[in-house]
């Protein structure tokens, strides 16, 4: 099938994801160490869909006050559910993750 490229506004300047035409939403998360927070959020959204994709930084959930340990710990979960992490800023320690759900 032929590849579609969506742009991903996740902060203001990227990114570039790859998905494949038989899928119909992508599965975003995020987990962060921003403001001595460690943050985490999780959203389904319609590949087409970019205006929703531009919104996911206003939506996340603080969980707890760890730091580094805790973001390894939620790192290899994550990765053990299947998640890839596809983009990270360093900066701000933001740490994206995709996966892609086909159609029915």
């Amino acid at each position: 099938m032929k590849n579609i490229f969506i742009t991903i506004l996740l902060t203001s300047t990227y990114s570039l994801c790859v998905a494949q035409s038989n899928y119909e939403y992508m599965i975003l998360g995020y987990i962060s160490e921003k403001n001595g927070k460690l943050a985490y959020s999780i959203h389904e959204v319609p590949i087409y869909d970019e205006h929703n994709l531009a919104k996911l930084e206003e939506q996340q959930h603080i969980v707890t006050d760890s730091l580094t340990q805790a973001v390894q710990d939620v790192i290899i979960e994550w990765q053990k559910k299947g998640w890839k992490l596809f983009n990270v800023k360093e900066d701000n320690k933001w740490l994206y993750f995709r996966k892609l759900k086909k159609k029915f």
